[in-house]
């Protein structure tokens, strides 16, 4: 039988980022205090220091740039008088003052311009300074006003702001008006492109982007578009080509990167995520979504030295909860367990709201303690935890459940059996109970009644409303195989052996990987009278263990088996010989040591 948190890889919280989708290019209107390990606090502090932006270096040398514009500027005012008239000559006063940031005064040289020649470049213009100096009504009443004009342009700038306003029955009116002015232009394409892609028309969208691509083939937005329409069409392969070409033609393009490396944990292809995350911080190390995400891929790949490095580069841009969660993640696979549940543990206090990455440290915090079986500690923990969930989020929620399973089975290896099957029963009986929490709580029950003589059959009662609820499992999710793990034993306790059989080919796969599952084999084929297959599976099962305590119940349940064929076959020295190494063995379970004691006892009264 097998009562455990299992180990997966739901524990990371990446702060999950949000795609966007652009409608232009033009980039003027885009729709107790605790501490860490003191060594981590210096590397933190040291990175502060090290981290280099492009974006900051280019900030710094537009700065210069700046200073030239207003000096050009100054020194072509002094020739106003004379070209005063020109809106050739006002228009370069306008352009140095942008480049010098003064937008109030290139607006002013604008005004003048568009007064002397009203065409349509002047009135672009003095909308693109209305929106630079965040004057966006009167950018919107602007364009209104310029409507009538045979311009494209004008329609989809006016549409911007209806979608800003979530008005999109005008916005496709005026994109189509936008279509049969310019059914071609690049521009109108990716508008379009777009407008059907966040309502959901995602075949439309992907005929325009394409339309588009044939105009602009090398633009990394619309490539990053098209790889949105194609991943809600759950179309990860052309997902994941569309964003390399993004990424391509602009390597710093995050919201592309961000978009690939996501997708990339879906398509298990965290190794190239890897290569791209790395290329873009060779550039950029200030954004810690990209630290985030290159931190989960080096995490998936088992790379833990390297993920926690790159998580102390995310915390020396921004300590959040999950990047404190993901250090606790990664010190806990480094075997660091007293780290890793302070980080989790400091998580949890930064981030103490009714949030999903609050709960699921707490699960984090769940796994570490039943692992190292610390039940009285696990018990206190999740009583606090779900006296916090105002929202039965982590009884509704697949990912949240475990909490409560971990309390069930810490109350079941503490000796609390009425408690714990009565938690199981509750869990089981409540309709908003999750399919993962009842397939825990069925877990436990069969943890508990298969391993005493009285309740065999209510057992293999259980086991039997049990089989009933794998094809509503998820048949990736570990906790399903524990379940049928759990089935198997109570099936084979009550004698079922023909049951126990059927369920064989759900689990053929995870034979001889699966330390319980090969124990429970083993278990099959001794009661099968296949002695020798029996112990050798049981053998393999002790090799295949991953803790001490897991060896300890296989051993155990080996030493209890032998004693009963010794005991069945009339040899009582030998029957006591094993089962007093069942109750040497304790680092094990007390159940087994209870059953062997009952067969000591029943040696006892054959004696009297």
């Amino acid at each position: 039988m097998r009562n455990e948190i299992p180990d997966d890889k739901k524990r990371l919280a990446v702060p999950s980022q949000k795609i966007r989708v652009v409608f232009t290019e033009d980039g003027i209107l885009p729709v107790s205090v605790t501490i860490p390990p003191l060594e981590d606090l210096l590397t933190v502090e040291d990175y502060k220091d090290a981290h280099f932006s492009l974006q900051e270096h280019a900030s710094k040398q537009w700065e210069q740039y700046e200073r030239r514009a207003s000096n050009e500027l100054a020194l072509l005012e002094e020739k106003k008088s004379r070209f005063a008239e020109s809106p050739i000559f006002l228009n370069r006063l306008a352009n140095l003052a942008s480049l010098a940031g003064k937008y109030e005064l290139e607006g002013e040289y604008l005004d003048q311009a568009v007064a002397i020649d009203p065409s349509p470049f002047f009135q672009h213009k003095i909308v693109d300074n209305l929106i630079s100096r965040r004057h966006l009504n009167n950018a919107r009443e602007k364009l209104l006003g310029i409507q009538t004009l045979p311009d494209a342009m004008v329609n989809l700038r006016i549409a911007a702001f209806a979608i800003q306003q979530n008005d999109f029955v005008q916005a496709e009116a005026l994109v189509q008006r936008a279509m049969e002015l310019d059914p071609i232009g690049f521009n109108v394409r990716l508008f379009c492109g777009g407008l059907h892609l966040i309502q959901g028309r995602t075949i439309e969208a992907i005929h325009h982007f394409r339309a588009a691509e044939e105009e602009r083939p090398n633009s990394s937005i619309l490539q990053t578009n098209m790889a949105v329409a194609y991943a809600i069409q759950n179309n990860v392969r052309k997902a994941l080509a569309c964003l390399r070409k993004a990424i391509a033609f602009n390597p710093l393009n995050a919201n592309a990167l961000s978009l690939f490396a996501d997708l990339c944990v879906e398509a298990s292809r965290d190794s190239e995520a890897v290569v791209v995350l790395q290329k873009f911080l060779c550039f950029e190390q200030k954004d810690s979504a990209i630290w985030a995400r290159l931190a989960r891929a080096l995490y998936r790949l088992k790379r833990y030295d390297e993920a926690r490095d790159a998580l102390l580069h995310e915390g020396a841009i921004k300590e959040s909860p999950s990047q404190l969660n993901n250090l606790g993640c990664v010190y806990d696979s480094l075997y660091k367990t007293d780290k890793a549940l302070d980080y989790y543990k400091r998580s949890m206090e930064k981030n103490a709201g009714q949030t999903i990455s609050y709960f699921l440290t707490a699960r984090n915090i769940t796994y570490v303690l039943a692992r190292e079986r610390q039940w009285e500690k696990l018990i206190d923990h999740t009583d606090a935890v779900v006296a916090k969930d105002q929202f039965n989020l982590t009884v509704e929620d697949s990912r949240l459940c475990d909490i409560h399973t971990g309390r069930m089975f810490a109350l079941a290896n503490i000796g609390k059996i009425p408690e714990a099957i009565s938690f199981a029963q509750n869990a089981l009986n409540d309709n908003h109970s999750d399919a993962e929490l009842k397939a825990g709580a069925l877990t436990t029950l069969l943890s508990i009644f298969p391993l005493f003589d009285e309740s065999i059959k209510t057992g293999a009662e259980v086991a039997s409303m049990s089989v009933q609820m794998l094809p509503g499992l998820d048949i990736s999710d570990e906790r399903r195989l524990m379940l049928i793990n759990n089935i198997l034993f109570a099936f084979i306790e009550a004698g079922m052996l023909d049951d126990a059989r059927r369920l064989l080919p759900l689990v053929s796969k995870q034979a001889h990987k699966n330390p319980y599952l090969t124990a429970t084999l083993g278990l099959l084929n001794w009661r099968l009278g296949r002695y020798d297959r029996g112990e050798s599976l049981y053998r393999e099962a002790i090799q295949l263990a991953r803790t001490g305590y897991e060896k300890a119940i296989f051993t155990q349940k080996l030493n209890l088996e032998f004693g009963k064929r010794q005991l069945a076959a009339g040899d009582e020295r030998g029957a006591s010989r094993y089962f007093g190494k069942v109750i040497e063995i304790d680092a094990g379970s007390w159940q087994l040591i209870l059953s062997a004691k009952a067969g000591l006892k029943s040696l006892t009264s054959k004696k009297t």
